[in-house]
């Protein structure tokens, strides 16, 4: 195809096997090549052409740059438009192509999970890794062979009540919650223009996780001569007197504790704690919680712990069939922790002091903690020592 100079513009004349014809220039495809009309004489060409301009001039270029499909859906968005008398056909081409052409493509969802996970390795531990792994193929093996730009609202629903029959309540909403984060990854890295788990457009679960799980002095002396026998003295000590989350505690190192004069201070740093905030929790000689924790973590009024204080999950999951059996009655993961905020709040009556140990929020504690004991069970727990608990089974 060459270009004639005595040719109007957008014209062009090409010559096959003797037999001369025209081709006219009307826009680009998606793709940025030129969409071009056949004509076989030039006044054919020329009204082409003409034809052409006088609807550029009527409905703007951006039209011409879609194919059918692209022309229909920008049709109906101007439909959506209609009821207000500023917009016009051309700003909803305008934001067809902003906001759809302009769209990273070409990757599946596999791919873009897998890109996902890699993005966020360096946020999670690799017990969260696998998890979350889990969860979100739950999501993508759904939707496999669809462009995260063509998943609705309605999608997610109609998903979410299969859901519901394949899994548990609190399955489902882990499953949602990764689900949920990986679109809005999609939307900040431009594969999508919203996210379909917006909360207004679908409303996700809730979960009545009950009343918290404190054990009473009888189950906390068997708690402690069980988990001490099994070697993980320091691991329930630090959840069921200090709240310290399993989690936590099994990112804690030696280097973590020490001893400033009659104080020994335990430093949760951000790369420790759940929520990313670091603190810190003191046990001070003569004060309750103080003398409990120095009588159970130093007793000889030295810190002698190992560097690594609890075991990974792996181990702790292959000694618990032991635990179970031995402990005698149901065992739930968040009892420790329940049982430190629920005697801590009770006992020092503040909510504030409790949430600077727990790091959880003064209102979380108020809301979920309050009234479930006496001061004198509180008391009684923080008087118990080793020699108590350790030597005899508990009553």
């Amino acid at each position: 195809m060459r270009k004639n100079r005595s040719l109007p513009t957008g014209i062009y004349q090409r010559t096959v096997a003797g037999s001369t014809y025209y081709q006219v220039a009307i826009g680009k495809k998606p793709d940025g090549t030129p969409k071009l009309a056949s004509a076989t004489t030039l006044k054919d060409a020329q009204m082409t052409r003409k034809l052409y301009e006088r609807a550029k001039e009527q409905h703007g270029t951006g039209l011409y740059l879609l194919d059918s499909k692209q022309q229909a859906d920008a049709l109906s968005a101007f439909e959506m438009l209609k009821p207000y008398p500023t917009e016009t056909l051309v700003a909803a081409v305008g934001f067809y192509i902003k906001c759809n052409l302009s769209l990273k493509r070409g990757q599946t969802m596999r791919q873009l999970g897998d890109l996902f996970v890699t993005a966020q390795k360096k946020n999670w531990n690799k017990e969260t890794l696998l998890c979350n792994r889990s969860n979100l193929n739950k999501f993508i093996d759904h939707f496999t062979d669809r462009h995260p730009s063509t998943i609705t609202v309605e999608n997610i629903v109609e998903w979410d009540e299969q859901l519901t029959i394949e899994l548990g309540e609190v399955s489902r909403v882990n499953v949602i919650g990764i689900a949920s984060s990986f679109f809005r990854w999609l939307l900040a890295c431009g594969y999508v223009t919203k996210t379909v788990f917006d909360p207004i457009a679908f409303k996700r679960p809730k979960i009545h996780r009950g009343d918290p799980h404190f054990l009473d002095i009888n189950k906390c002396k068997t708690t402690l001569r069980v988990f001490s026998k099994h070697g993980l003295q320091n691991y329930v000590v630090l959840g069921l007197f200090l709240g310290i989350r399993p989690k936590e505690t099994r990112k804690l190192r030696a280097s973590h504790f020490k001893i400033d004069g009659d104080r020994i201070v335990i430093r949760l740093d951000a790369n420790i704690t759940k929520t990313l905030w670091s603190r810190t929790i003191y046990l001070k000689k003569g004060d309750a919680l103080g003398d409990c924790g120095w009588a159970w973590l130093a007793p000889e009024g030295k810190l002698e712990l190992p560097d690594k204080i609890a075991p990974c999950d792996r181990t702790f999951k292959r000694l618990f069939a032991h635990l179970k059996s031995e402990l005698g009655f149901d065992w739930d993961q968040g009892a420790m922790r329940h049982t430190a905020l629920t005697y801590h709040f009770e006992f020092y009556g503040s909510a504030e002091l409790t949430s600077k140990m727990a790091g959880n929020s003064p209102k979380v504690l108020k809301d979920h903690y309050v009234g479930l004991t006496e001061s004198d069970k509180a008391k009684a727990f923080y008087d118990l020592r080793p020699a108590e608990c350790l030597t005899l089974p508990a009553n």
